[in-house]
């Protein structure tokens, strides 16, 4: 079997590459952020929640979720599935019950009923 060994401009430019793309990855993921809603006085009047707790609701939501994979717009799924969801991705995201609840409410302020 023949073994590849890379010059050192060859390892700095692949090095170079992966940075880049993983900057890009990052871009992409934040992207989304700007796109979802965001929380406002009509929302808490609406939901009966803080409007503070709706926008660290987003703000939580973005960091966590969005760090591993795209984020879906809170209107996209109904307010009941969004639990199941939290549920299911807490413990991947390493996130507390607090936060799954703040995130849960900023989701549902604007999930389909």
């Amino acid at each position: 079997m023949k073994s590849y060994k890379l010059d050192l401009s060859s390892r700095m430019n692949f090095k170079l590459l992966i940075v880049a793309a993983l900057l890009g990855i990052m871009c992409v993921i934040y992207s989304c952020a700007p796109g979802l809603y965001i929380p406002s006085l009509a929302d808490a009047n609406k939901t009966g929640i803080n409007l503070d707790d709706l926008s660290l609701g987003r703000k939580l939501y973005v960091q966590n979720c969005g760090s591993c994979h795209g984020l879906y717009a809170p209107k996209h799924l109904r307010a009941a599935d969004w639990p199941i969801i939290l549920t299911v991705m807490q413990q991947k995201a390493k996130i507390s019950n607090s936060e799954v609840e703040v995130i849960r409410n900023y989701l549902s302020a604007q999930a389909k009923p």
